[in-house]
């Protein structure tokens, strides 16, 4: 069912993705799997914000991440606390965005080191949020972070983004 859900909303189906995300966090709480509804959580909160619904998609990322804190579910709520990260930076919170950004960078990094690909992410939006406010030191730091773990995860699409970010802050700034 997760991937049925995350397969959807990459396909731009954002209201069955949803649909079915929920169907399956109602099937996973019928089977006691708390887990996996937290999961679900999370998954519908991120078609929630695709589809606009940028209060609903807080409201769950901040249950999932009640839940998964409560659970000991530290992958999600790594993932529940980088999407309120981002949403709190869209949303112009970026103080609270950066905390939330930083704490999940901070766990992901103490329960899955070896995820380069999720590492990277976390921490290209750390320096793509300094860059906004104006922290260049921090941002090409946070940068120079993620282009390690997305060479360790040959992931060239992050790679492309990092290399967009410096081209960005370079324009800004004329630092490099």
């Amino acid at each position: 069912a997760t991937k049925l859900c995350t397969g959807l909303g990459h396909a731009g189906h954002f209201d069955e993705a949803e649909k079915h995300g929920r169907r399956a966090g109602e099937a996973y709480a019928a089977v006691g799997d708390r887990r996996m509804v937290t999961g679900m959580k999370i998954n519908v909160a991120v078609m929630l914000g695709e589809k606009g619904d940028l209060d609903g998609k807080a409201t769950l990322l901040r249950q999932a991440a009640r839940d998964a804190e409560a659970g000991g579910f530290d992958s999600f709520l790594a993932n529940a606390l980088n999407n309120l990260g981002v949403l709190y930076c869209e949303q112009g919170d970026y103080s609270r965005g950066v905390q939330y950004l930083d704490r999940a960078t901070q766990l992901a990094a103490r329960i899955a080191p070896d995820d380069h690909t999720r590492m990277a992410m976390f921490h290209t939006n750390l320096g793509a949020i300094y860059l906004y406010l104006g922290s260049t030191r921090q941002a090409l730091a946070e940068d120079t972070k993620a282009e390690t773990e997305a060479r360790a995860a040959g992931d060239e699409s992050i790679l492309m983004g990092i290399r967009s970010n410096r081209a960005e802050l370079y324009s800004r700034t004329g630092d490099y």
